[in-house]
């Protein structure tokens, strides 16, 4: 019971966290995604504080293995992070600290702290769990993409339905703008007109993101559903359930491509090519190869949309990205402070690019605001985490060992 209860409030947390943009971080809405990991969090102790009374329980050698149909615990101690890697999750959590402390603007700052430890969080408990029993990780993904599967479908409706209706209400009385605020009126009101769906997200560009991330994953647990664990409570995809597969894929691309996200289909290509390497089981030849396939592709994607009327968008962010550039140049170590990039970026600007709040980039962000070398830490955790993923998986070990004499 305390599995399942932590896999659901785990996929709620990520999908919410995914859904809320960073731009709320302040707001009650936050509190949602902050309570949903802090109670997972909470139930994986109280599972963990259980196991351990089980195992106490049990004699004194190992036992592993299937009695009467129920599976016995196992004394061994389950696996936990690694040593390297729970060193490099403190100490970024001390640097995000050290950005709260330098930000000129603690009110401000805190409403990102929060956040961000929050997400540490979930990090670690995701990778505890998958780290326990691989098995584990099948069952995450399967309830986390249910929720997407709704959120694809919602947004499936926005864009015949709901967002025509709006634009057609807008257009016969336009005072009702003025009931939205004025962060949503400009954006409601072009995607209304354009018809480019947005679901839950603030706007398209992000659930062409979410979806992004969201597509190579429904392949990589078909896949693990076909290959590893057909016990799982997953359609079975022998037997007809290609099909309902196939279908939630095509929805999930056709809501991609209304999007107009050209930066996801990028992502999203290069995704392809990480879940093709992960289903290899020769890494080291095969998985390369997508992987480079999935590069190539991607950077002939971009001279493409780079030759078109399309590259104007990313001209643009490379205004900001010149400005984060100069910011993180005055400020290399301790960055300028947990959410202050928008205020600084007013001073670095030229005279040409727009005026944001965020740098429209992750890695400069971080970088700009919390310094180099907690760029340099996200990275490193980021490639730990990539290094085990592409080790080749071993089965559950589902047999019983000889008895011992």
């Amino acid at each position: 019971m305390y599995l399942w209860l932590e896999l659901f409030l785990l996929s709620s947390g990520i999908t919410a966290r995914l859904i809320i943009p960073a731009a709320t971080a302040g707001s009650g809405v936050n509190l949602l995604v902050v309570l949903f990991i802090w109670l997972a969090l909470l139930v994986h102790s109280v599972r963990k504080f259980t196991n351990r009374n089980q195992n106490a329980k049990l004699p004194n050698e190992t036992i592993t293995g299937l009695s009467n149909g129920v599976h016995l615990l196992d004394k061994t101690p389950a696996p936990g992070l690694p040593p390297v890697l729970k060193l490099l999750l403190f100490l970024f959590a001390g640097l995000i600290v050290a950005s709260f402390i330098n930000a000129p603007y603690m009110f401000g700052a805190f409403q990102y702290l929060v956040p961000w430890i929050s997400d540490l969080v979930l990090f670690y408990l995701v990778y505890s769990l998958c780290v326990q029993d691989q098995r584990n990780m099948t069952l995450l993904l399967s309830v986390f993409l249910a929720n997407a599967v709704i959120v694809t479908l919602y947004a499936l409706y926005q864009h015949f339905w709901e967002l025509p209706g709006l634009a057609e209400q807008i257009r016969q009385n336009p005072s009702l703008l003025d009931m939205m605020p004025d962060y949503l009126r400009s954006p409601a009101m072009a995607r209304a007109i354009a018809g480019e769906p947005y679901a839950t997200f603030l706007y398209q560009n992000s659930l062409g993101a979410f979806l992004a991330l969201v597509i190579p994953l429904f392949i990589a647990l078909a896949w693990m559903r076909q290959k590893r664990w057909p016990s799982f409570a997953i359609p079975d995809l022998q037997s007809g359930g290609w099909w309902m597969w196939l279908i939630v894929l095509l929805i999930s691309l056709f809501v991609l491509i209304q999007t107009g996200s050209k930066g996801a289909i990028l992502a999203l290509v290069f995704g392809l090519g990480i879940a093709g390497a992960m289903l290899i089981p020769s890494i080291k030849r095969g998985g390369g190869v997508l992987i480079l396939i999935g590069v190539v592709a991607a950077l002939v994607l971009l001279v493409v949309i780079s030759r078109s009327q399309m590259f104007d968008s990313f001209n643009v962010r490379l205004g900001y990205w010149e400005a984060t550039v100069k910011i993180i140049k005055d400020n290399p170590v301790s960055g300028v402070g947990l959410n202050q990039f928008g205020n600084s970026y007013l001073y670095y600007k030229s005279a040409e690019a727009g005026e944001v709040q965020k740098a429209h980039n992750d890695y400069l962000q971080i970088a700009s605001e919390m310094g180099i070398p907690a760029m340099l830490v996200f990275l490193v955790i980021w490639f730990l985490i990539l290094k085990s993923i592409f080790r080749p998986a071993r089965e559950p070990n589902t047999t019983q060992p000889p008895p011992q004499r």
